[in-house]
């Protein structure tokens, strides 16, 4: 049946994967999600609000086919944000990770170390909290010094491989995440 507009004109015929309402305070908007093949990609296509007097109107018939296009299609869309987010996953301090200061004034750029705790304070100058990594420098051992979270990075970290990132994404996209608006996949980390 595809997207039927208020005129009668039809669109989007065997392509429309999923339907969705976005509400808001006082109105609704109503989309479309349909895979163009023309632009290999998936589109998010609004076909009627209650803002306005629209009549439209909108059915999910894409075949199978076109299902497994659309997943392909999402997963290379999303590759590259993904490796982005895992990286900077893999980045941040986690207790026994090897770490380097790249940055600030507390530590010298380029000490190395072993963390050993991080805590959460209040932030004294303003709203929201800090966070502090307390780590083991190689070059002072058995003191333990102290620097913000954001002017370290972990520095032994094994990136998964992009078949691996691809197998993740495809398994996200065999159970429907394809199918949702602006859905960002989460990082998994094995």
């Amino acid at each position: 049946m595809a997207i039927i507009w208020e005129d009668g004109k039809t669109e989007w015929e065997g392509y429309v994967l999923n339907t969705r309402e976005m509400n808001f305070i006082d109105e609704s908007d109503f989309y479309a999600l349909v895979y163009d093949e023309t632009e290999d990609k998936i589109k998010k296509i609004q076909y009627d609000s209650t803002r306005y007097a629209g009549n439209a109107r909108a059915t999910i018939d894409a075949p199978q086919c076109v299902h497994e296009k659309a997943k392909s299609a999402w997963i290379s869309s999303q590759i590259d944000e993904y490796r982005e987010r895992t990286l900077e996953y893999l980045k941040k301090p986690k207790i026994d990770a090897r770490i380097k200061v790249v940055r600030g004034r507390t530590n010298k750029r380029g000490r190395t170390g072993i963390v050993a705790w991080i805590k959460t304070y209040p932030n004294k100058y303003g709203k929201g909290t800090v966070k502090l990594v307390f780590f083991e420098p190689d070059d002072d051992k058995g003191e333990i010094v102290r620097d913000y979270e954001r002017n370290v990075e972990v520095i032994d970290y094994e990136m998964p491989s992009n078949d691996e990132l691809i197998r993740r994404l495809r398994s996200l996209a065999e159970r429907g995440a394809y199918l949702r608006f602006d859905y960002k996949p989460a990082v998994i980390i094995v």
